[in-house]
């Protein structure tokens, strides 16, 4: 890639063809998360130009601590849907929000030149509709986005139906339940051969979040943390957005042959 450099208030920018990476990293305390997440997402989308969000990652500093009625990643979604709202009608991407150590918001994005159709899964409730308990401002993310028809990012997933936490508790049932709303997704999202993907994502997960690093003697012999001969998996100890949810999920899958009608 190319790399662009940082611009004044810190974006990294790296840019090839038709694929655009940007990052970001500002520290941050409880009380400024809105208002710093709300920069933050701003500066982004001024970098964007032509090109379409496929996919986000946040890191969140203490993103369960309660701050009065709301907790760090409530504050943190009404920041981000502020700032959004400046696409208008454009669809939300792919993304996933987890805790990290340190004092830096961190937030880092793949767009690309072809727009991104976004894909939820037919058992919950898309995340930016979730009932007002859930904060002021729901997420603002798909359970995930297809790009060509044929390549697919999964937001991070974890043990939800509707908009209910299940499995409280039990990290087994719940990694169980978040790789039954990946195969979902993979179904909803039409791709050719979903199948045979289906198949193929319970033994390939790219990513996994644990709340707790001794919950890996666990999950370390399920199918699901099989990442394949040419494959990469990626353990990572990190808080999840809920502070009853142990594990999130994650993946990306490029499918062989013509897309599935739409």
């Amino acid at each position: 890639m190319q790399r662009r450099g940082a611009d004044a208030f810190g974006i990294h920018r790296f840019e090839r063809e038709n694929l655009l990476c940007l990052g970001v990293a500002a520290p941050v305390t409880q009380p400024s998360i809105r208002h710093i997440s709300r920069t933050l997402y701003a500066a982004l989308i001024q970098h964007l130009g032509d090109f379409h969000f496929h996919r986000i990652w946040n890191f969140i500093p203490e993103i369960n601590r309660e701050y009065g009625d709301l907790d760090t990643y409530k504050l943190f979604c009404l920041g981000r849907a502020e700032a959004l709202e400046a696409l208008q009608d454009t669809p939300l991407p792919a993304a996933s929000a987890v805790g990290t150590p340190g004092e830096y918001l961190v937030i880092a994005a793949i767009a690309g030149s072809a727009k991104a159709s976004p894909v939820e899964n037919p058992l919950q409730i898309p995340a930016y509709r979730y009932p007002e308990r859930y904060g002021p401002r729901a997420p603002s993310f798909a359970r995930a986005t297809r790009i060509h028809g044929s390549e697919l990012y999964v937001s991070g997933t974890a043990s939800i139906r509707q908009s209910e936490s299940l499995h409280e508790g039990d990290v087994a049932a719940q990694f169980a339940l978040a790789l039954e709303n990946v195969d979902l997704v993979i179904r909803a999202a039409g791709l050719p051969e979903s199948d045979n993907l289906i198949e193929h994502s319970r033994h390939h997960a790219r990513r996994i979040y644990l709340r707790h690093p001794q919950d890996w003697k666990l999950l370390r012999h399920h199918p699901g943390t099989d990442p394949g001969e040419e494959q990469t998996l990626n353990v990572i100890q990190a808080e999840i957005c809920r502070p009853e949810l142990l594990v999130e999920v994650e993946t990306h899958i490029h499918a062989r042959g013509e897309p599935a009608a739409e």
